[in-house]
Formats: structure tokens, sequence, C-alpha cells
């Protein structure tokens, strides 16, 4: 056989090119897995319940963990597809001293909306220690990802060039060019979003508190929300919450109040009003097993 790919008939060059774009597929795709720190900035630092909740799925999750947290201690009740917010109702204080206004009623998507401003400091802290990956974790793997795919490509191109008077294959390769792109542009694209370190601290979770996510006592629920999932409050007293997460077209209708109905406070009295209002304090209120033992991973 001729040495020189470009002279090859089309079933053999074919079979090359898929040969050399899977095999970069083959090396490039577990290493797309190790993009970011491999340890945390701060070991010693704790994770709390938005800390992990945001690590376990992200943003809306943390706004989920809070909304539980709200319905625990009375201050938000849920009906149907609306959250209606008593007067003064708490934030855990990771959030910070935040109080909602009274008597508004929201639709999920409208609470989160409302909540991202406020959550956004956590996953920049995250990242901050290396757990989230930023863009610029992933620029040397994008690199090597664009000059990978400069051979096969390459390679391509130059036999198109050369079947230019037989369409039919010349349009095979076009095809095959433009997939290989789309391949390289999706691994660009699509950055993990959890680091190695990330993946660490969230499995360091699940094996140390794996007793409260299988089977939560009392407070331990939050917990066991954070870690996994909507699934822990089906058939509890937190039923309405569970199906207005399972269900895809919960939460989304329904009127939503003007303006931003969280409000800063100058503290956790002045934030919220009195006890009797906000239900009893915060939502980790009424013992603090499980959110301070998240605080110790």
């Amino acid at each position: 056989m001729d040495p020189n790919p470009l002279n090859w008939s089309a079933l053999p060059f074919i079979t090359l090119y898929l040969a050399i774009a899977g095999g970069i597929l083959g090396v490039l795709i577990p290493r797309r897995a190790a993009i970011g720190p491999r340890e945390d900035r701060d070991p010693g630092g704790s994770l709390g319940l938005l800390d992990l909740a945001v690590l376990a799925i992200g943003l809306p999750h943390a706004c989920d963990t809070i909304l539980l947290g709200l319905l625990r201690n009375g201050s938000a009740k849920i009906s149907d597809t609306l959250i209606m917010f008593r007067n003064g109702a708490w934030m855990p204080p990771e959030v910070g001293s935040f109080a909602v206004k009274g008597g508004i009623t929201l639709t999920r998507p409208d609470f989160q909306a409302t909540m991202r401003p406020h959550l956004t400091p956590i996953e920049s802290r995250l990242r901050q220690r290396g757990l989230l990956t930023a863009a610029a974790d992933a620029e040397p793997f994008n690199l090597k990802v664009m000059l990978a795919f400069l051979v096969p490509v390459g390679l391509a191109i130059a036999k198109i060039d050369a079947e230019l008077d037989r369409p039919v294959q010349a349009a095979i390769l076009a095809a095959l060019v433009a997939a290989t792109i789309g391949a390289g542009i999706v691994l660009i694209a699509s950055r993990p979003r959890l680091s190695v370190a990330g993946h660490a601290a969230l499995e360091e979770a699940f094996q140390h508190f794996s007793r409260p996510v299988l089977a939560p006592v009392g407070d331990e629920i939050m917990l066991a929300f954070v870690l996994a999932g909507p699934v822990v409050l089906a058939g509890t007293e937190f039923e309405t919450l569970y199906r207005m997460l399972v269900t895809p077209a919960a939460g989304t209708g329904g009127p939503a109040s003007a303006g931003d109905p969280v409000r800063d406070g100058t503290g956790t009295a002045a934030a919220g009003g009195t006890d009797e209002d906000t239900g009893g304090g915060g939502p980790n209120d009424g013992g603090h097993t499980g959110s301070d033992r998240a605080r110790t991973v």
C-alpha cells in the first residue's frame, strides 16, 4: 500500500481518519475530568450546608435548600406551584442577615431568581478554594484539544482538496471534518463544574454522612436533602416540596410580587423581627445536628 494516505481510496482513508480522531477523543475525555486543582486551597476550611448544595448540584439546589429551611421553621408554606412567605422569613446564616417581606407569594423560579444574587458569593468562594473550576483552569486543556485535532482535520482537508473531482467522497470527508470540529467545540465549551478537589470534597461528605443521608432523623433532613436530593422528602411532612421539585411544570406559573422581596438586615433580630414573627429563628433551629456536622467536613 502507498505510504501516503492522501493517495488512498476513500474507505481506507476514512478508516484511518476515524481511528486517529477516536484515539484523540479517548485520550482527551479522561483528561477533561481532571481539569482544575487537585487539592483544596483551604484544606482547613469547613463546608456548610449551602456550600455542599452548590457543590452537589449548583445554585438552584442551594435555593431549594433555603426553601426547605423556611418550610421547616414555619416561615413559608407551599400551595400547588406557589410559595407563600410569612413576615420576616429567616434565611440560613450562611447567606447573611436577610429577611423576606411578609405576605408575599412567589413561584419557585421567582424565588430562585431573587436568591441567586445572595448566593453567588458562595460559588465564588468555592471557586477560590479550587473546588469549582474556573475558565483559566481549562485553558491548558483547550489548547491541547485544538492542537490535537489539527492533525486529523488538516489531513482530511488535504484529502478533500485531492478529491474535488469526486464530490461524494469530498462531501463525506467534509462531514467528518465538521463532526470532528463540533466534538472539539463541545470538549472546550463543556468545562466540568467540579474540579478534582471538588469531587474529592463531595465524595468525602457522602462517605462521612452516609447514615444521615440514608436514614435522616430530625433536622438531618436538611443534610440528607443537600446530598441526596428531593427523594429524601418523599413521604415526609415536606411532601409538597417534593412534588414541586420532581414535577417538571411545578413552580412555573402564578403571580409574582413586584420588587426584590429580600431585604438586608442589620442583625438577626432587626432583620426578621421577633422570634414569634419568624417562627422561632433560622432554618437550622430546633437542634443544629445536620448543619454543624456538615461544617466539619
